[in-house]
């Protein structure tokens, strides 16, 4: 029997669950319990991505690979200090297993190590040689599928090996967990508090002309009060007349400030309370990781035969919001990112932009072009007059102090343009200016993160270099 689950993905075989914990398989005749059990792996249903693989063991079938996915199935998604230590036994011993086998598996080198990296000396246990670093010795000519499937189904973040390996790669995956991370969504909680911080915060009250006439058309009123009563004739009469004009002054002013104290509630309000920076940074590498494991699904990462580590850029959307927080870093209410992955006869792309205010995915392209194809691989400088926006905002009060105002002069765009016209296109980088263009001002330029351009030049020329000088 075949079935598809809920991501779509075909998952083969039959199962009862009689009860918790125990799950039977019947399998059909003469299916490649191999290929379906990766399927089932991929898919995290790593109940029958297990028994596939010992189904395929009991078979006949040696080739250690099988147990090194035997023992990521039997993972199961853990990170491995979780995991009890008679099963993490039996799991080294599959690695164990795949190691010896005929033929070179670094891969299972490396899974091996972080399991006793995490499992062992995170956790001060006691084990047997080989350690870690020994380990990964053995693991330096890991190729990066394999690398991806470990740190993509197997969630170690506080092993120094498992890092290493993310690093090698060149991106992070989505922690499976999702324990730290907050619900996406115009409705959340998250988007309320982001758009308060893509909203300018207003110029400060300047209520001073008003309060000065508040005071004098008071004083003047008080003082023809007093000359009303004391004085009369010439002198009452002007008592009176300063009685009216002070009255009349001091109530316009007073309007005049409230209308202006009202407005500037109101806008306050509309900008607060605003998000911290360090929850804004946050959310940011948050959605970095949730946009490269989309784009990893979109690229069928898992089925690619890598030559390179993925290739990781992000640009903005310089039409969107843009902000300039209390630390000095620009952000920007829209972003883009591009994976990149190299194979030995073509690249393939995502492109994916995204809301950084709710967080969700605005829209996602796939590329795939043959070096051959690839005619120029450029950068491009545009100067901008972009509109001013405000900085330090994060800092201010409502007295409006720490508030500066920035402008857009010039954007960076990273330009990949094939035979056919098509191509690429994503803007890395943006020069931002305070307004009054003097020295002192521009020396105090924010901060723009940064987007991996100059790694993904040179990761794609030389492959371009190499696959074109093949041909």
């Amino acid at each position: 029997m075949t079935s598809y689950d809920q991501r779509g993905q075909h998952v083969g075989g039959q199962f009862n669950a009689d009860s918790i914990g125990t799950v039977n398989f019947h399998f059909g005749k003469d299916e490649n319990h191999r290929y379906l059990g990766i399927q089932a792996l991929q898919a995290r249903l790593y109940p029958e991505a297990e028994a596939r693989f010992r189904k395929a063991i009991e078979l006949g079938d040696a080739d250690g690979d099988l147990r090194y996915y035997l023992a990521l199935a039997m993972l199961a998604g853990r990170t491995p200090r979780t995991v009890d230590g008679p099963t993490i036994r039996s799991i080294e011993e599959q690695l164990q297993a795949a190691v010896r086998a005929p033929g070179a598996r670094p891969h299972a080198y490396a899974l091996w190590a972080v399991i006793r990296e995490d499992h062992y000396e995170g956790q001060g246990r006691a084990y047997d040689p080989p350690t870690p670093h020994e380990l990964m010795a053995s693991a330096r000519d890991a190729d990066v599928r394999h690398i991806m499937e470990i740190v993509t189904l197997v969630e170690a973040t506080e092993s120094a090996v498992w890092r290493a390996l993310v690093e090698r790669v060149g991106v992070a995956p989505l922690p499976q967990s999702g324990r730290h991370r907050e619900p996406r969504g115009r409705n959340t909680e998250r988007a309320k508090l982001m758009r308060k911080y893509f909203t300018p915060v207003p110029d400060p009250l300047d209520a001073s002309t008003d309060q000065a006439l508040m005071l004098g058309g008071g004083g003047g009123a008080a003082i023809g009060l007093v000359t009303l009563v004391a004085a009369s004739g010439g002198g009452a009469f002007l008592g009176f007349v300063l009685l009216v004009a002070g009255a009349i002054v001091g109530v316009k002013a007073a309007g005049r400030y409230l209308e202006k104290k009202k407005e500037f509630d109101a806008a306050w309000e509309a900008s607060h309370p605003r998000p911290t920076d360090e929850q804004v940074a946050q959310w940011f590498d948050e959605d970095k990781a949730f946009v490269t494991q989309h784009a990893h699904q979109r690229l069928n990462i898992s089925g690619l035969r890598l030559v390179t580590r993925l290739v990781p850029l992000y640009g903005q959307d310089v039409n969107s919001e843009i902000q300039v927080g209390g630390d000095g870093i620009v952000r920007f209410s829209r972003y883009r990112a591009v994976l990149v992955a190299m194979t030995e006869s073509h690249l393939s792309a995502c492109l994916c932009t995204w809301d950084f205010i709710t967080g969700e995915l605005l829209e996602d392209k796939t590329y795939e072009y043959y070096y051959r194809d690839i005619v120029s691989l450029t950068t491009h400088t545009n100067h901008r007059s972009g509109n001013a926006l405000r900085g330090d905002l994060n800092a201010s009060s409502r007295n409006g102090r720490n508030i500066r105002r920035y402008q857009v002069t010039q954007a960076r765009e990273f330009r990949l343009e094939v035979a056919s016209g098509g191509g690429i296109e994503v803007v890395t980088h943006v020069n931002i200016a305070m307004e009054d263009g003097s020295e002192e001002a521009n020396s105090q330029s924010p901060t723009i993160p940064e987007s991996g351009e100059g790694d993904a030049l040179k990761a794609i020329h030389a492959q371009l270099r190499l696959r074109k000088g093949e041909r």
